[in-house]
């Protein structure tokens, strides 16, 4: 049995395996005016592959392009169009897209808290500096909760807290005022609005999949 992986690879994969295998027959052709009538029926076959490609202006062109391509313009024949330049038309495969990963010590609190320490490093000493520093920790006690009660303790933040600051702070426990927070997250006005618009559509729709109920929409009664 053949495999199709044992074969060379596809130049082009829009048009398949099969188109390939035919355009590589039609080169071993040794006879041209045949060779030039073969490759002209699979140029037929690559147009009721892709019918949509008519759509597009010179879309004749455009195929003996894509048939000399897969041909490694290596292909003597009597074509309607001139056989393109290899440089030009072969492709390239596309720039690897770079994405923004920054790097945390901490993946519970993510970049922006380190962000924030960052910034409280720079304000320097005083109570501007104290009042940011215990609402990082704040934040960082909320995040925790969700992990472990041993995580949010104050000892454990507070060496975290002078981490984060590259030893500018010497903080410890008692110099922290957490504000004492129980339960998830407090979300933004907006996201929290959000979330309660959807639970409340989630809740109408499931009213009117029970039996029996009745539309109370005065638009949709009928008359």
């Amino acid at each position: 049995m053949k495999y199709s992986i044992s074969d060379s690879p596809l130049r082009l994969r829009e048009y398949g395996r099969n188109v390939q295998s035919m355009v590589e027959y039609a080169k071993s052709i040794e006879d041209k005016d045949r060779r030039s009538r073969v490759i002209k029926e699979i140029v037929r076959i690559m147009v009721n592959l892709h019918p949509e490609i008519k759509e597009q202006p010179d879309y004749e062109n455009k195929l003996w392009d894509h048939l000399f391509m897969i041909a490694e313009f290596d292909l003597d024949i009597d074509a309607p169009y001139p056989m393109p330049e290899e440089i030009v038309t072969a492709r390239k495969p596309p720039k690897r897209m770079e994405y923004h990963r920054p790097k945390t010590r901490y993946k519970l609190y993510g970049s922006n808290v380190e962000y924030m320490v960052k910034k409280a490093v720079d304000m320097g000493p005083g109570e501007e500096q104290e009042r940011l520093i215990n609402q990082i920790a704040t934040i960082m006690r909320q995040f925790a909760q969700q992990i472990s009660k041993d995580a949010a303790q104050e000892e454990v933040i507070a060496a975290q807290l002078n981490e984060l600051s590259k030893g500018k702070f010497n903080l410890k426990a008692e110099d922290l005022n957490i504000t004492r927070v129980t339960g998830q997250l407090k979300l933004p006005n907006e996201m929290r609005i959000a979330q309660e618009k959807k639970r409340n559509a989630k809740s109408r729709k499931n009213q009117r999949k029970k039996p029996g109920h009745q539309n109370t929409n005065p638009r949709k009664k009928k008359r």
